[in-house]
């Protein structure tokens, strides 16, 4: 869980850079875990508190994606699945993940 644990604190906090506004959806209840906020720490505590969370983005633009995170594969792919218009604003975390993957 090192990369990947690496991987969600970079992306958190770049998205919160980007201006991105977060919640974390971690299917345990009816209410989500996190909601609307910006703290890096909270939101990073609830995504890594269980197996499998969904990271729902409010873009600068005021839209909304996903992103889903699958914990304790190989961790350069902890980000199993987003919807595209996260596409832009994921990919310094792409990227970040790439050095990750085995040559």
């Amino acid at each position: 869980m090192f990369i990947d644990k690496k991987i969600v604190n970079f992306c958190v906090k770049s998205l919160l850079q980007q201006g991105c506004v977060l919640s974390v959806d971690d299917h345990d209840d009816e209410a989500l875990a996190v909601d609307s906020s910006t703290e890096a720490s909270e939101i990073v505590d609830a995504m890594l508190a269980v197996d499998e969370v969904h990271l729902i983005v409010k873009l600068p633009d005021g839209k909304k994606g996903w992103a889903f995170f699958v914990y304790g594969n190989d961790g350069y792919d902890v980000i199993n699945d987003y919807t595209l218009n996260l596409e832009e604003v994921l990919k310094p975390t792409n990227d970040y993940a790439t050095q990750f993957e085995p040559s």
